[in-house]
């Protein structure tokens, strides 16, 4: 793809010499004055990572701190951007090809933020949220670079977030004066016991269909925390179509049971503290089982009274058939005159909407005349 960048700069013979020697084409060259021009480019498919330097490489809270991006020495512009490259993050755009040089802030420029030269990002006075991601672009012959570089700014106090006794150990905390040069430690030793169980939480499904897997699972802050199951009050072990994996954290059910429809808990659990998530009711849908036809004989009205029960959740709904054939406005149960025209197969249907079964009994019934 080519496209057309015009641009009015200041430029020299030597800058000028050097986008000739890349895949620019320039229409008019004075060295010295003001040109209006036309650059066409070929822009590259993918862009070509450069390192970034740090100064100083263990930057401070209050301290300034330069980063400075490597690739090709001359840039028609450049763009910084905290945590990812997006114009919501964008610091701002430096434009060095311009005289003097411009700088466009962006949604992400604080103030403390300048650009200068070889597309530098300059930040005065560190502050410990500056912690984080920089990304720079910047717009060369050849096609773009970018740049990525992960900044960490120390402060007087240290935040240690989600503790686990891996973090135990010496922590040493290093005071400069940056005019005498002199240094002075202090050391505290810290030991991590471990972090208490809290916010134990079982996710899953709350419905799930007979015979097809399901599983759920249950996830807890803390150090070394172990899990374990209950239905209702009763401990959950595996054996049978219940399955525990990944240090008893999912529960699953392969194949699972109507029998398996009920309230869930879940306890993490560590040496020195416990705790229980809420219930977590799994509801299984079944059915419809076959159906079963029982048969009542009315013979003083001279009737016959036809009902269809089937096992299913949630209930279903039956319609019936004569030989074949639909009875339509029919309930259940059927009821039928005793005369030998009202005679034959009586199938039963039974069907559950939500698993999308259905099921069939068939009766056959003989009527004699008097």
């Amino acid at each position: 793809m080519r496209s057309t960048y015009i641009q009015r700069i200041y430029i020299n013979a030597e800058e000028m010499k050097s986008l000739l020697d890349g895949n620019w084409l320039v229409d008019t060259v004075i060295e010295g004055f003001l040109l209006t021009r036309a650059i066409l480019t070929t822009v590259a498919t993918t862009d070509v990572d450069i390192p970034v330097a740090v100064e100083p490489a263990q930057p401070l809270e209050g301290q300034d701190l330069t980063l400075t991006p490597g690739g090709k020495p001359i840039a028609l512009q450049c763009s910084w951007y905290r945590e990812q490259q997006a114009e919501p993050n964008r610091i701002f755009t430096y434009v060095p090809s311009l005289s003097p040089p411009e700088q466009q802030n962006g949604p992400n420029f604080t103030g403390r933020e300048t650009g200068g030269p070889g597309c530098s990002l300059h930040i005065r006075s560190l502050r410990l949220n500056d912690t984080g991601d920089y990304v720079v672009t910047k717009t060369v012959s050849g096609g773009p670079e970018t740049g990525r570089v992960h900044i960490r700014v120390s402060g007087p106090e240290l935040v240690v977030q989600n503790v686990t006794p891996e973090h135990s150990g010496n922590y040493v905390c290093q005071a400069e004066n940056v005019l005498t040069l002199q240094k002075s430690n202090s050391t505290l030793e810290i030991e991590v016991e471990g972090v208490e169980v809290r916010d134990v939480t079982v996710t899953g499904p709350s419905v799930a269909t007979e015979d097809l897997p399901v599983t759920l699972t249950c996830t807890a802050v803390g150090s070394s925390v172990s899990y374990s199951w209950f239905k209702g009050n009763q401990s959950m072990e595996p054996g049978q179509h219940v399955v525990l994996t990944n240090t008893n954290q999912n529960l699953t059910f392969d194949p699972s049971h109507r029998s398996d429809s009920g309230d869930y808990t879940c306890r993490g659990s560590n040496s020195f503290s416990s705790g229980f998530s809420e219930p977590h009711w799994l509801d299984i849908l079944y059915g419809p089982d076959p159906p079963v036809i029982h048969e009542l004989v009315d013979r003083e009205r001279f009737k016959v009274h036809l009902s269809c029960q089937a096992d299913s959740y949630p209930a279903v709904s039956y319609i019936w058939f004569l030989n074949g054939k639909f009875l339509p406005d029919q309930q259940n149960p059927l009821v039928r005159d005793l005369a030998p025209e009202h005679g034959g197969s009586y199938t039963c249907q039974a069907e559950n909407g939500s698993t999308g079964q259905k099921r069939n009994t068939t009766l056959e019934l003989e009527v004699r005349g008097k």
